[in-house]
């Protein structure tokens, strides 16, 4: 059920934000649509917390743990008025607009992107291996970890809670600043940064020491991952024609949740198993960084101004986009909806 929710939520969400945002912003204003993120599992873990603080042991196992859930009935409420509000964002209309799109209406979207956009699917999916793998192992694993090595489950939760909630704003920042210097930059920053903590966030575990443990979890979260979850809409809109953005997005997104998201914990339980230590868990982080370094590097840069910046000196450096059925055709439709 989740992924079905995720999967037409947050394409949908990622894309009517920016294609509204003008595109020497989008970096900014599109990164406000991962805050709920943030500071959705902020919100639920104070619920859960105050839930338990309300009731009793007894009381909370038998009942209380279902308040949280009846509360996010009148979210899912509110967010179902707003949506039945929005219109479709400009860059559709205009494609639905122009003669000649009755035969693209016809082609399953799905169909139309995988044929169309297969690069741009397969750097999506290689994008969040490091974006969503890291995200499950620093905040679901890391709990399991830290009962491992005698770590209260109150101290990690803190820390989450309190990561969470500065990377909810930092989100925004790393959006606006590849919008100064381009998605790939940012991305590939915040990939690298996983790589390099993947053992020191281990060894500060280890120390037992509350104030370590926030560090670790704070550099983690607000830097590594909120590097690539604040560049990543904005990239993966700019990945796609508007036609087929939608689809694209959510298959790109969702095939990495579910493969990587999905089984990172299992691998990182089973290594930790293993070897009875976390260099293995910490090898994992590393392969997953360099899987997105790898899958960003090989991607077009797609920020429009920092392509405006290219090639105004030379004149002939535009991205070098492959040979993928109908490319040339795409690009123009994705550069004329970005300017």
């Amino acid at each position: 059920m989740q992924g079905i929710a995720v999967g037409g939520e947050w394409g949908g969400g990622v894309l009517i934000v920016s294609e509204h945002a003008p595109s020497h912003r989008r970096g900014f204003y599109s990164a406000w649509s991962q805050t709920g993120v943030g500071l959705g599992f902020v919100l639920s873990a104070s619920a859960y917390a105050l839930a338990q603080a309300v009731t009793t042991k007894e009381s909370f196992l038998a009942w209380g743990w279902r308040i949280p859930f009846v509360v996010g009935i009148l979210l899912t409420a509110v967010g179902l008025l707003i949506r039945l509000r929005i219109m479709e964002t400009p860059a559709f209309r205009e494609k639905e607009s122009e003669p000649g799109s009755g035969p693209e209406k016809s082609r399953p979207p799905l169909i139309d992107v995988i044929r169309t956009h297969p690069k741009s699917i397969l750097i999506a999916f290689g994008a969040r291996v490091a974006e969503t793998g890291a995200s499950y192992l620093f905040l679901t694993f890391s709990l399991s970890y830290a009962a491992e090595v005698g770590v209260g489950k109150g101290v990690v939760l803190a820390a989450l809670v309190v990561g969470m909630l500065f990377e909810s704003f930092a989100m925004p920042m790393f959006g606006a600043l590849s919008d100064r210097v381009g998605r790939r930059p940012v991305y590939i920053g915040g990939a690298v940064a996983v790589i390099v903590w993947a053992y020191p966030f281990f060894a500060l575990f280890d120390s037992r020491n509350p104030v370590l443990i926030f560090v670790a979890i704070f550099v983690a979260v607000v830097i590594g991952h909120g590097a690539m979850i604040g560049t990543q809409p904005a990239f993966f809109t700019e990945l796609f024609a508007s036609r087929v953005a939608y689809s694209g997005l959510a298959l790109g997104h969702e095939l990495a949740s579910m493969i990587v998201g999905g089984f990172s914990p299992i691998i990182a339980t089973a290594l930790l198993a293993w070897a009875g230590a976390s260099w293995p868990v910490a090898l994992f982080l590393i392969v997953m960084g360099a899987v997105t370094v790898f899958a960003v590097a090989a991607a077009p840069e797609t920020n429009p101004a920092v392509l405006k910046k290219r090639k105004a000196p030379e004149g002939s450096e535009a991205p070098e986009e492959p040979a993928e059925p109908e490319a040339s055709e795409e690009e123009a439709e994705v550069t004329s909806r970005t300017v």
